[in-house]
């Protein structure tokens, strides 16, 4: 007779658990009471004190001010992504990737940090770079469409290339490596922008005006030997000074 009670009590047991199986399916494990009252199942947004942090998709920015069923179509609640391609329309057509997260935040879509974030690509953003419109590069059918573009210099400055005549560097032959001879850091074409580092530029040698060494047009054409500038200071010289550092004393000779 025990043995009938306890059937007919599991019988029942299971019975109710049927018919109260949860509508958000049966990977939820949070109390009821969290979302809903005794008073009805009806869900009240204003009302509910569950916790969307506790989830692996916490709840932040504009995200926070969204209504539950335009994200949670389904009652299902494990069946929703939390991707956000699978909300968030890509205007970007797929150029970008699908984590809106690298650029974007839940806070706004405004993207102030462009600088920064291109230095997660081949393409670092500096000196004059960094100041250029980012449509300017990536020239697309859309100004929201960033197609990946050519980093090679020329890709971009083959009309500065060709137009370039102080030096005239098409028909010098100068590579089209920008690079090789301008700083990728600077913010101009000439002077502290010229990579010299076959001739350092230091001490006396630290000029501005490439002309007072670079006579002609074909900067190929000069010599690293002193002498080719200092012809001059050598004749002119009249006086040797020869200066002696030794402890404690310094011996000049006239």
């Amino acid at each position: 007779m025990k043995k009938l009670f306890i059937l007919i009590l599991w019988i029942l047991f299971e019975i109710h658990t049927a018919n109260t199986q949860s509508p958000h399916g049966s990977g939820l494990r949070f109390d009821c009471a969290l979302c809903h009252s005794s008073d009805s199942w009806t869900f009240n947004s204003k009302n509910y004190t569950f916790n969307h942090d506790s989830t692996s998709f916490p709840i932040i920015g504009q995200h926070a001010t969204l209504e539950c069923r335009s994200c949670h179509t389904s009652l299902s609640f494990k069946d929703i992504p939390s991707d956000c391609i699978s909300c968030h329309v890509d205007i970007h057509q797929q150029t970008l990737g699908n984590d809106c997260a690298r650029c974007h935040t839940s806070l706004t879509w405004v993207v102030e940090n462009i600088t920064k974030i291109h230095e997660q690509t081949s393409f670092p953003l500096m000196g004059a770079h960094a100041t250029v419109d980012c449509n300017a590069c990536h020239q697309s059918e859309t100004n929201v469409r960033f197609s990946p573009i050519n980093p090679e210099c020329i890709s971009c400055h083959t009309q500065d290339y060709e137009m370039a005549k102080n030096p005239d560097h098409k028909s010098i032959g100068f590579s089209t490596d920008c690079s090789v001879c301008h700083k990728q850091t600077s913010m101009d074409w000439l002077g502290v922008g010229i990579v010299h580092s076959f001739f350092p530029l230091e001490q006396g040698h630290q000029i501005s005006d490439c002309s007072q060494c670079h006579k002609s047009t074909d900067y190929n054409d000069i010599s690293p030997e002193c002498i080719n500038c200092h012809q001059k200071d050598f004749t002119n010289a009249k006086t040797l000074i020869i200066v002696f550092f030794l402890p404690n004393v310094i011996y000049v000779i006239h």
